[in-house]
This record gives C-alpha cells, structure tokens and sequence, in this order.
C-alpha cells in the first residue's frame, strides 16, 4: 500500500491531470467508489478494461502518474485517496470547467433595503441576488452541476443551506471549505457610497485555503436556539427564510455597543417581541433577554 511521506508540490499534482486518460481514470475509480463504497477498489486489468487502454505498458504509466496524488495502490489494487475523491467531485461537478448561466429573475421578495423587488441570477458558479437599485443583497458560490436543471428559486435554498452549515462550522472553529481551523471575529467594514459610518461585520478567514465569510453581524445567530425558537413560535423558519428576509440580519443598524470591552448587542423585533442578544468580539453570543413589546 502506498504510504505519503512528505508533502507534494501542488504544480505537480495538478500536472497530473494533463493527459486525458489519466482524467478518465480518475472518473472511473469515482465510480466505482459510488458503486461500491465500502471497497472502491478495482485491480489493474479492470480498470485498464473500464477506461479502455489496450496497451497495458501505457496504461501503467499514466496510472503511475496519478499515484501519490490522487490514487493509491492496495493489495486488491487502485483506488482514490481523498485529494482524489475530491478532484473527481470537482470534476463531475464541472467546478473547474463548467459553464451555466440563469436568470436574472424576479424573486417572490422584497429588497430589505429600499422595498424593491429581488431579483436572482446565477452566472459563472456564483448565485447573486440584489434589486433594480443595486442593493447586494446575497452572493454565494454554488457548483455548475448544481445549475444543470434547476432555477434560481432551487439553487437559492441550496445555498441558504450551505450558508448555514458555513457559518455553523466556523462558529466551532472550522474552516467550512479545508476543514483546517478558522477563528470568527467582529471586524468593522469600511462603509459604502452613500452610508456615513463603519458598519461591523461577521468575519472569517482561514489561514491555510483562504476561505473568507463575511455578512451581517447577525450571521451568528443563524442557529441559535432562542432566536430559532422565537421565529417558531411566529410561524416563520429561520434555516428556510431568504437571509436577507431575517430581521436580525438584515442590517446592522440596531447594533449599539454593550461596554469598552468590544462587546455589541443587537436588538431585534418579531411581531410582539423583542430579543437582545450580546455578541463578543469573536461573533460568538453570549446573553440573551427576552420581552413582550406592544
């Protein structure tokens, strides 16, 4: 069985992936790692005879290619190691390669800005959302494949869901693209043409892939308990709304700080009640209270 030993240049790895067959061999062990989950693994003559190589001498040297990047050898024979199952899903993903563009289109809600329509569109593996007057309203970055049959309405609850899982992780300190660490802070932005003073923001970035979160303060709220149970006691889903549709999120401007220690608290009204929560200078919340308003 191969065994890793140091680290592997990155150009290198990738290069491995220039010749054809050597792609075609990654696609059929994704197979068979989708057929058979618990032993993804296909001897040499087999797989030659899946990708259809009938010089074996060549075969062998593309496969050698591919060995230590993203396939390893075993007893039973080859099979991906994790950097291949992940390169044969950003593959057949099209994450690299592919090309779909939809919409733009009007979206059954309401710009949380100025009240005007939203409207959605999807071009070049980025779902945006905004209004006629260029108010952004949500970006998010969603494979190809996931546009291939689907609308604008599908993909948007797709992302609303990775959005969520995004934010859960990095609020426990992972990275939600490498899954390496990640810290969350309250970090001010500079303000927009138009806006007077610096707004503070829900940010993370990861120091090993890059990965970077940024979005209303009230982003770390998105699974808290109270807040959940609040928006369900009036009928209304937090993990299914429109981000932009939240009343916690949907701007900053009922953020007044709580303290010289950097702490914030945001307010927020839901029909008759009101909930205030203390947000640290991680993004983290720490208190709450909880009242009837008329």
């Amino acid at each position: 069985m191969d065994s890793p030993d140091e680290a592997i240049d990155p150009a290198t790895a990738f290069g491995a992936l220039s010749d054809p067959t050597r792609v075609e061999i990654i696609e059929a062990l994704a197979d068979t790692h989708r057929e058979r989950p618990g032993n993804p693994t296909l001897p040499f003559s087999e797989l030659r005879k899946r990708v259809g190589v009938r010089d074996s001498g060549r075969f062998l040297y593309h496969l050698k290619k591919l060995r230590g990047h993203f396939v390893e050898k075993t007893d039973e024979g080859y099979r991906l190691n994790y950097a291949g199952v992940e390169m044969a899903s950003a593959i057949l993903a099209g994450t690299y390669t592919g090309r779909e563009t939809l919409g733009p289109v009007e979206l059954d809600s309401a710009c949380s800005e100025c009240g005007e329509t939203a409207i959605g569109a999807y071009e070049d593996g980025v779902l945006s959302v905004s209004c006629d007057n260029d108010h952004p309203l949500f970006h998010w970055g969603v494979p190809p494949n996931a546009a291939a049959d689907a609308t604008v309405e599908e993909l948007l609850e797709l992302a609303t869901v990775l959005v969520h899982r995004a934010v859960e992780l990095a609020l426990l300190g992972t990275c939600p693209k490498c899954y390496d660490s990640i810290s969350t802070a309250v970090r001010p932005v500079e303000p927009e043409v138009g806006e007077e003073e610096v707004v503070p923001r829900f940010h993370a970035v990861c120091e090993t892939c890059g990965a970077q979160l940024l979005g209303p303060i009230g982003f770390c709220l998105l699974s808290h308990p109270e807040v959940n149970a609040l928006y369900n006691r009036h009928g209304r889903s937090v993990r299914t709304s429109y981000l932009w549709e939240l009343e916690f999120a949907q701007n900053d401007g009922s953020l007044v700080n709580e303290g010289d220690d950097d702490r914030l608290r945001l307010t927020f009204r839901l029909e008759g009640e009101e909930l205030s929560v203390t947000i640290d200078d991680t993004a983290h919340a720490t208190e709450t209270t909880r009242r009837t308003v008329e």
